[in-house]
Order: C-alpha cells, then structure tokens, then sequence
C-alpha cells in the first residue's frame, strides 16, 4: 500500500471516529437533557402525589370528624329526645290516670257530660302519646338504635289479638271488620312480634280511620312458600296514583285536607315501611280515589325451630283494648300495703287515688332516699314497691342496687315505672333487680293484673 493510501485511510478512521465521538457526544448531551426533564417530571410528579396526598389525607380527616360529628349529634338527638319524651309522659302519666279514673265514675257522682269530658281528656292524652312514641320510634330508627328481637309469633293469635283490637272501633263508625286466614299458613313465623303488630296496628287504624262506610279486611296468606302477606283492605277515601309514594315520607299524607279532616302526623307509614324493611320486608299499596285502599306487608318467612316452641295460646296475653272504663281487682289486693316512690306530686297524687279506690293502702315517698329510708325501717309492712327511676338525690337504680343487699327487703316486689322507656333501660332495671318495668303513661289494667300476680 503506497503512501497516499495510508493516509487517506488513516483520515478516514480519524474522520469516522470524530462522527462517531461527536454522535457520542450529542446523544450523551441528548441523554443528559432527557435525564434532566425526566427528573424535572419526577419532582413534579412526586410534588403533586404529595400535595394529593396530603389532600386526601386533609379529606379523610375531615371525613372522620364529620362522622364522630354526625355520631355525637344523634347521641345528643337521641339523649334530648329521651328527655323530653320523660319530661312529657310523666305530666301526661297523671292526666291519663286521673282522666281515666273520673271516666270510670266508679262512685257514680259525675253527670254524663262530665263522664264524656273526662273521656275527651283521656283520648287527646292518648293521641299525645302515641306521637310522642311514633317520634322516638322514627328517630331511633335513623340512627340505626332499633333492633330486631326474634321470636314465635303465632298466626291465629295474632289475628284474634287484633279483632280484640279493633272491632269496637269499626263498630263505633258501623263499618264491617273482618279477618281471615289462609289454609295453607303455618301455624307461627319467626320475627319480631312488638314491630309486626306495630305496623298492622298503624295499618288497621288508618284503614278505619279513612273509611266512613264499608269494610276493613285483615287478611293474612302465602305468596309461596317463603313469602307472608298480610293484607289491610279498606274502601275508604282511596290515594292518588301520582301521591301512592309520597305519603310513605314523614309528616307528609296525601294532601291538605286529609290532615285537616282526620288529623294524623304522616309518622305512622313512614315508621311501618321503615319497620318492615327492619323485619327484611316490605310495604305494597294499590289504591282508587274514593273506591279504597289495599296496604300489603311482603314478609319472607323464617321457620321457627320445632324443639323451642312454647305452646300456642287460645287468647292473647296482652292488654285488649275494650270500652270498660272501670277496672275491677281482685280482693287480693284488698288492704295490700305499697309504697309509691316517685319525685313527682302528680304522678303519685293520680296513682294513689286510683290505688285506693281498689282498697289498697298507699304511703308515699318523694326521692329515692326516703322511700329507701322507708323501706329499711323495722317496722316496715310493704307487699310491693312501685318505684320511678329518674329522682333527684337518689334515683332508682341507686335505691335497687341498695336494696339488693339488704336481705330484709329482697322478698318484697319492686315494679318499675318509669317515663324513659327505651329497651335498655328496662333491660337494666330487670338486671339491677326489679321484679317488673312499665312505661309511663301506665296502663292501669296491666298494672293491676302485674301487682295481682307478684303479692303472695
């Protein structure tokens, strides 16, 4: 190879190795500046995950404190409710008992226009209560405090419970009111039997209510063989297609003028429907301006298991409503001694009168620790304690739990009664050693039919 080859060869090396260094070169400067905006993208990323996070942190924590907000606010709703449903069933306590006492006219010194006034006392005070109960009821129910107690529920019970019910009512407006039974029912359910006759309740009472001739129809049948019916069939003033669903919203009825002619809050549907879905139902209706109405709970059913069965009744054990307005006693209860605890004058003032007009002998005590005072005195006689719960200086859980340790008390009955009557707190005055609970406003037949079987 001449000379000139040699060179020319050598410059061309050196020429392709300075492109190949200058390629190097700007990939390497390329790499450097795509580095440098990748990392500038990072950062930027890594900023904005930050500031996300930190706002989804900032959200989350706002979130818990609106929950422990929302969850304080039902607490404090639930305790004033609880409150003021005391501080009106025990005034409301006095005046049913009295109103019911002067309609009973058991010394037979009352005209009939007083009779009638006394009766009018006692069927307002009534409705009073059952608003406040449709209140707490619906309040409880959205804060998820209401549970489900299961239990057997006997079928033929239940529908005669409900005739007891309700025929006097019917009769009273000269409607018919029937009720009838499928064959192919089972003799019980499995469900709980306070919330089932609750909405039937609320359901036969509308059904009588918007009927001003006619029928009620109870009827009771099997969709199939998971599925109870219970039908409430009326031909009563009947509900618009356009307002079917809008009268289960609360405080809301069909329109004005219902409100105006048969008075009513709007709770009671609202409450049913809420209360069959607790139950794991539901509430149908089909309805016809002016033709009538047809309300249907949809129940699945639960078979009761066949070795826990108690024995079916032939009548219902809880109170009927009736038209006697005088309640007789036996002579057990004649000369009975009770001691009468409560802090409030009205209450007991309207509990011993009607008490002594059934021969029994009442001493009273006005706070916890007196009536305690009394009863651990040696020379006490008392057959049985009714003792209120909510007193100043010593409530009634306090004068239970003293009692339970003083043998010479232990034999004497102790029947609660108490305006506050949520669940739980029956649950703790049967635990801390009450013999019974009642809630105010007393129902006077049941208290009568308790003492009669607690007294030796």
């Amino acid at each position: 190879m001449d000379s000139d080859s040699y060179k020319r060869r050598i410059e061309r090396e050196k020429k392709a190795r300075r492109e190949a260094e200058q390629i190097a070169e700007e990939k390497t400067r390329e790499l450097f500046y795509r580095n440098r905006e990748l990392k500038e993208l990072n950062d930027g990323l890594e900023s904005q995950v930050q500031v996300r996070t930190a706002e989804l942190e900032e959200a989350n924590l706002s979130l818990r404190q609106k929950a422990q907000q929302l969850e304080e606010a039902n607490r404090y709703k639930d305790e004033f409710l609880a409150n003021v449903s005391h501080e009106l069933r025990t005034p409301l306590n006095s005046m049913l008992v009295l109103a019911r006492t002067l309609a009973g006219n058991k010394e037979k010194n009352l005209t009939r226009d007083q009779v009638d006034a006394a009766k009018v006392i006692m069927d307002s005070g009534k409705d009073l209560l059952q608003l406040i109960g449709e209140i707490l009821d619906l309040s409880r129910i959205q804060a998820g405090k209401l549970g489900v107690v299961e239990e057997t529920v006997y079928l033929q019970d239940l529908s005669r419970y409900l005739l007891k019910m309700f025929k006097p009512l019917a009769k009273q407006k000269k409607i018919a009111f029937q009720a009838s039974l499928d064959a192919e029912l089972p003799d019980s359910i499995v469900t709980d039997a306070q919330r089932l006759q609750q909405i039937l309740k609320n359901l036969l009472g509308n059904a009588i209510k918007f009927t001003e001739e006619g029928h009620v129809r109870l009827g009771f049948e099997m969709d199939d063989e998971d599925i109870l019916r219970v039908s409430v069939e009326d031909t009563g003033i009947g509900i618009p297609e356009e307002k079917q669903q809008l009268i289960f919203e609360a405080f809301t009825q069909a329109d004005g003028s219902t409100t105006r002619n048969y008075g009513g809050t709007g709770l009671g549907l609202t409450i049913s429907n809420k209360l069959a879905s607790l139950l794991g139902g539901k509430l149908e209706v089909t309805s016809q301006t002016d033709k009538g109405s047809c309300f249907t709970l949809v129940l699945p059913l639960k078979q009761p298991q066949e070795e826990n069965l108690p024995e079916a009744q032939e009548e219902s054990e809880e109170p009927v409503a009736d038209n006697a307005l005088t309640i007789e006693a036996s002579e057990k209860l004649q000369g009975t001694q009770i001691l009468l605890v409560d802090d409030d004058l009205r209450a007991g003032f309207a509990l011993s009168k009607f008490l002594q007009q059934l021969g029994v002998k009442v001493s009273i005590a006005d706070n916890g620790r007196f009536g305690l005072r009394k009863l651990l005195e040696e020379d006490n006689n008392f057959d049985l304690v009714i003792l209120d719960i909510m007193m100043p200086v010593m409530d009634g859980y306090d004068v239970l739990n003293e009692l339970q340790q003083a043998p010479s008390t232990q034999q004497v009955p102790i029947i609660v009664a108490s305006a506050k009557a949520y669940p739980e707190d029956q649950q703790k005055a049967l635990d801390s050693g009450a013999a019974a609970f009642l809630s105010k406003p007393l129902d006077l037949e049941q208290l009568v039919s308790l003492m009669e079987s607690l007294l030796p």
